[in-house]
């Protein structure tokens, strides 16, 4: 059993005889609940991800899209933050995921009441090593200035 920040119980181990799908929707136990998936690389949140969009609709991904901008990488995170918020009052959203550092995701939970925090860790060194290696390919949209570092 997993024990949150505000002291809730979330029973992990109902995930033993429950399906994924029933399992996020028993867990949105109010009207307007929303579940914030804040990804950290390299644990499989990508496969979580596709779940959480595929079984809580609507969902929205959290990410900058890749246009260049002049403004440093966290300001332009807490802008696309800051619109996701606004879109979630016009048209509430049942789960959100992103690459998202805690002070990102407390925001939202600050502005969204009823939001569930969940995330993965995975043993540092192994997160680690698959990171670096995952830098260094083609893959990674970055990879050839990462390589030459």
């Amino acid at each position: 059993m997993g024990l949150c920040k505000r002291g809730q119980d979330v029973p992990f181990k109902d995930l033993e005889t429950t399906s994924l799908a029933d399992y996020l929707n028993v867990q949105r136990t109010k009207p307007g609940d929303m579940w914030l998936f804040m990804h950290i690389p390299k644990t499989a949140g990508s496969s979580f991800s596709v779940e959480l969009s595929t079984r809580l609709q609507p969902y929205k991904n959290i990410y900058l899209d890749g246009v260049s901008s002049d403004l440093p990488y966290n300001m332009q995170l807490g802008d696309a933050v800051d619109r996701f918020i606004t879109a979630h009052k016009t048209r509430p959203f049942a789960s959100v995921s992103g690459h998202l550092p805690y002070e990102q995701a407390d925001k939202i939970k600050k502005a969204i009441p009823h939001t569930k925090l969940i995330t993965f860790l995975r043993a540092p060194v192994a997160r680690v090593v698959s990171d670096y290696r995952y830098q260094r390919t083609p893959m990674h949209p970055t990879y050839l200035e990462f390589c030459k570092q």
